[in-house]
């Protein structure tokens, strides 16, 4: 047995610990960061805003987290001759998908819970909003988005809590 293979094997896995964290915390704020506005956009209804953001999540949604990786990683690789291409590591091709596949899902689930889409859920606070006066950026900002945002919560808690197996422990 090749002690100096087994060890590499071990060390080599290892050292990519410390970075996990970092990767997953910048594509959370990241991708966080992008769901918000975008997603306001999506459900805007209208078309020249909603369209392309409507494609990009059908696109990265439709697409196994994966395979965008590999698109990326092996798309940009450092042995091509334009600047941005050597300069991206390994590190920062994955920071290139990530949040945007976090992106996709938050907005996807923005777009099906924000309240103007879904009338039952909080009709009577628009309604009231409108009868005081609020502007519609007031309603949106003060009513609408902490109510998207309480709903899109727990799916967002899910992506960071992860078990790491696929049953309850017993």
């Amino acid at each position: 047995m090749d002690m100096d293979l087994l060890l590499t094997g071990i060390v080599t896995p290892a050292s990519g610990i410390p970075l996990t964290p970092l990767l997953a915390g910048a594509s959370l704020a990241l991708g966080f960061t992008l769901a918000v506005p975008l997603g306001f956009m999506r459900a805007s209804g209208k078309k020249w805003l909603s369209l392309p953001i409507l494609v990009y999540t059908y696109v990265f949604r439709g697409t196994p987290l994966l395979v965008q990786l590999f698109i990326i990683y092996y798309g940009l690789r450092p042995d091509r001759r334009h600047p941005v291409e050597r300069a991206l590591g390994p590190a920062s091709r994955s920071l290139l998908v990530l949040p945007d596949c976090l992106f996709a899902e938050r907005c996807g689930l923005c777009d099906g819970d924000l309240p103007w889409q879904n009338p039952g859920y909080a009709s009577g606070m628009v309604e009231t909003a409108d009868a005081i006066g609020m502007s519609p950026l007031q309603v949106k900002r003060d009513i609408i988005f902490p109510i998207a945002f309480k709903s899109v919560l727990p799916s967002c808690a899910n992506e960071v809590i992860s078990p790491g197996y696929p049953y309850p422990h017993r």
